[in-house]
């Protein structure tokens, strides 16, 4: 077992299925002592705690578009394992194309990928701060590609982590963001094989797991602030063609 996290304490939001869960397992098989968090799936949470109890994992429940939910989450976590050293924020909520700005559902999205990443980042920040180290990770829910949609989030996004990292720069502290891309079941064929086109694709949860444990790493002291795409350039494609509509029209 690789032991690069020896002795330090990671949650993970999201961390009992799909992307959250291939960052938890990684952290356990590089040594960190993980706490996953949930809102509604207890039978993924049930699996979880019943394949990796013996490692001391812990799971706790709670919503992550509630404050005090995510301050009471983390000081559960810190009861159980006494510290917390890295969080990943990858519960998120995807929304379809035909979800209205301003709709529930809309506000639920936003409530638990923008508010609920600050509120738990916030709730972490003083214990990561007292100890003089810590790593925040967020995990930005791929979603279908709109250009409006997409520009906003990520601006919203890119401001947040910025912000953050500003706050903790120079504390032993850092905060950054990994944005998967759009979903591979959602793009066009591109092979015989229904593998999604290169290079617009989403990034497999095996790189984004990748780059995060980098970013957790002792060795990441120095990376703060960034948000990396991993969309395999599909917003340079979108911007590219984008950029040629509009140059068409005026010359039209």
């Amino acid at each position: 077992m690789m032991t690069e996290f020896s002795g330090q304490v990671a949650l993970v939001t999201g961390g009992v299925r799909g992307m959250g869960r291939a960052i938890a397992d990684a952290l356990l098989e590089r040594g960190a002592r993980v706490a996953v968090g949930y809102s509604r799936s207890w039978t993924a949470a049930e699996a979880f705690a019943a394949e990796h109890g013996a490692r001391g994992v812990s799971v706790h429940q709670g919503r992550i578009g509630d404050a005090d939910d995510c301050e009471r989450v983390v000081n559960e976590v810190i009861d159980r394992h006494g510290r917390l050293d890295i969080l990943v924020n990858g519960a998120g909520l995807t929304v379809g194309p035909e979800v209205v700005p301003g709709s529930e559902a809309w506000t639920r999205a936003v409530d638990t990928n923008i508010a609920g990443a600050f509120a738990m980042a916030n709730a972490a920040l003083p214990h990561m701060l007292n100890q003089r180290h810590g790593r925040i990770i967020g995990i930005s829910p791929a979603g279908p590609y709109d250009p409006q949609l997409s520009d906003a989030a990520s601006a919203v996004q890119f401001r947040l982590t910025v912000d953050l990292a500003e706050r903790v720069a120079g504390h032993g502290v850092t905060v950054n963001c990994i944005t998967p891309g759009e979903p591979w079941p959602l793009l066009p064929p591109g092979g015989e094989n229904g593998d999604p086109p290169d290079p617009a694709r989403i990034a497999r949860a095996a790189e984004v797991t990748r780059l995060a444990m980098l970013l957790a790493s002792p060795h990441a002291g120095e990376i703060n602030g960034q948000v990396y795409s991993l969309d395999g350039g599909l917003n340079l494609c979108v911007r590219r063609s984008q950029s040629m509509t509009f140059t068409k029209r005026s010359t039209a």
